[in-house]
């Protein structure tokens, strides 16, 4: 509230909806700015909330005046921020292949309160189950938030590791991300020769998919 942490809620498996939040404000003009996040390892400044594991996100900012005539109850819709990655490799996985490690040129992790926050390189790390050793077409999961409405494009490095070696890489260039979409992209680190194919599937907004 007005460039301040007003209040922190964390929502339990017994909540019905994210929760409900009191806040007593001064007569006069305040701005307000909501987040709620299932990321974790979240670090809150009056400035920014950046997560270690982003997850499934929603924020709004407005602006009220209250006054004696304020209604004491008022419900904020909050409209998603994230955006979804689905990496799907079609290699088998090695047996000496230790993680999986998933580099985004343009990615973001953060929401800025004040200004919106900047497009930085991210990355994520999976680790291999046993049981996806020599399976084809593990698909991983990236969450990230998307600073802006409008789609933007990036480049994404996809590394099979063994402890911190490559194994093999392979960047996938010209990946479209959208708020409030799901973008799927599926194909061969090894085998370069394929071409790619990239996509965007949704529950949310259209998803696009395509091969690489």
């Amino acid at each position: 509230v007005d460039g301040a942490i007003a209040k922190t809620l964390h929502q339990t498996r017994e909540d019905a909806d994210w929760s409900n939040l009191t806040l007593s404000l001064p007569y006069g003009t305040h701005k307000l700015h909501f987040v709620a996040s299932a990321g974790t390892g979240a670090a809150i400044t009056s400035e920014s909330i950046t997560w270690d594991k982003v997850r499934d996100t929603f924020s709004r900012s407005l602006t009220i005046n209250v006054s004696a005539e304020t209604h004491k109850a008022m419900p904020v819709t909050l409209p998603r921020v994230a955006t979804r990655l689905y990496l799907t490799i079609k290699d088998p996985i090695p047996d000496d292949a230790t993680s999986v490690r998933v580099t985004i040129q343009n990615g973001c992790k953060s929401i800025g309160i004040l200004e919106p926050s900047e497009y930085v390189t991210t990355v994520s790390n999976f680790s291999v189950l046993p049981e996806d050793i020599g399976k084809t077409n593990i698909r991983y999961t990236i969450w990230l938030i998307a600073p802006e409405s409008e789609e933007w494009q990036t480049d994404i490095n996809v590394a099979v590791m063994n402890g911190d070696n490559i194994i093999y890489d392979r960047d996938i260039h010209n990946v479209l991300l959208l708020r409030n979409r799901t973008t799927s992209i599926s194909g061969f680190i090894q085998q370069l020769q394929s071409e790619p194919n990239i996509g965007i599937d949704s529950d949310w907004l259209p998803e696009i998919s395509d091969n690489f």
